[in-house]
C-alpha cells in the first residue's frame, strides 16, 4: 500500500511540475521615431502609420518570432488579428504565430513591417512570471484537496479498514501537494529582462 501511494504521488508530481507560467513581451525602442517607418498591410492595401511619440512598440511575443534576422533595414515583421489591432500612443500588438500572415494577410488579419536604422533601435525581451495566478492555483488546490483529504479521513466505515482510509486520504493530499509543487517555479522565478539589441549596434542574429 505504501509503495502504491508513493508511486501515485511521484507520478502526479512528474506530470505537473517544472513549468514557469509567464508572459513574454518584446519591447522595441526607437531613439528617433522620425527616422523609422511602420507600414500596415491588410486586405485593402498598405499604408504608413505614425509611430508613438516615445518611440516604443511592444509585441506580445518572444523576440525570435518577430525580429528580422540580419536584415539591413527591416527591424521587425509581425501579424495581428484585425479585431485586436491597437490604436493610440501605447502600442502593444498581439502577434499571430503564423509568419506567413505577414506576407499574405487574410480578411481578418493585419501585417506590420517596421523599417529603420539598427543603430537607433533597442530591443528588450521582458519575462514576467504570473505569480498571482500561481498563488491562486496553490490556494485553490490546498483548499480543495485538503478538504477532500479531511473528508476521506473522517469517514467512519471504509471497506478495507483504517489502512485503506488513511491511504486514500494520503493519496488525495499528495495530489494537492503535487499541484502546489508545480507552481513553485513560477512563484520563485524573478522578473527578468533580456537585452536583445542595443543602440549603436548593427544587424544581428538571435
Amino acid at each position: 500500500m505504501n509503495a502504491t501511494l508513493l508511486l501515485s504521488f511521484l507520478s502526479v508530481s512528474l506530470l505537473t511540475t517544472g513549468c514557469t507560467i509567464e508572459s513574454v513581451t518584446t519591447e522595441i525602442q526607437l531613439r528617433d521615431p522620425s527616422h523609422a517607418a511602420l507600414v500596415r498591410t491588410d486586405a485593402a492595401g498598405s499604408q504608413r502609420l505614425p509611430l508613438p511619440a516615445d518611440g516604443t512598440i511592444a509585441l506580445d511575443a518572444r523576440a525570435a518570432s518577430s525580429i528580422t534576422l540580419e536584415s539591413p533595414t527591416t527591424i521587425a515583421r509581425w501579424c495581428t488579428m484585425l479585431a485586436r489591432d491597437p490604436r493610440g500612443q501605447k502600442l502593444k500588438y498581439n502577434v499571430v504565430a503564423d509568419p506567413k500572415c505577414v506576407d499574405a494577410p487574410t480578411a481578418g488579419s493585419v501585417g506590420y513591417v517596421l523599417e529603420g536604422n539598427w543603430s537607433d533601435v533597442r530591443i528588450v525581451e521582458r519575462h514576467r512570471p504570473d505569480r498571482a495566478g500561481a498563488w491562486a492555483i496553490a490556494g485553490v488546490s490546498t483548499v480543495v484537496f485538503g478538504g477532500l483529504a479531511a473528508m476521506v479521513l473522517s469517514l467512519g466505515h471504509v471497506r478495507g479498514g483504517p489502512a485503506v482510509r488513511y491511504g486514500l486520504g494520503a493519496t488525495v493530499a499528495g495530489v494537492g501537494a503535487a499541484y502546489d509543487i508545480s507552481v513553485l517555479p513560477t512563484i520563485l522565478t524573478p522578473d527578468s529582462d533580456i537585452l536583445i539589441h542595443d543602440f549603436g549596434s548593427g544587424a544581428f542574429t538571435l
